[in-house]
């Protein structure tokens, strides 16, 4: 099954105040380099649909970082 657009939307509202109700440091400063990345998509991204799929894999990197409660390990 490939998400739609309005799928993908759905997903990416749901995750990002999620991740901001939790409230702590690590995450505030990982949701803000989030959004720097977010405006560089929208600068080299025409397709809303990649779009929405670059947001959705950084907000998942996101929350597997917070759940390991750390860094990534060196080499993946």
């Amino acid at each position: 099954m490939v998400p739609d657009t309005a799928e993908l939307a759905r997903t990416v509202e749901r995750m990002e105040p999620r991740l901001r109700a939790r409230g702590d440091p690590r995450t505030a400063q990982l949701l803000q380099a989030y959004h720097r990345v977010v405006q560089r998509f929208r600068e080299d991204l025409t397709d809303p649909r990649d779009l929405l799929r670059s947001q959705g894999a950084a907000l998942m990197l996101i929350q597997e970082l917070v759940r390991s409660g750390g860094e990534p390990e060196a080499g993946g």
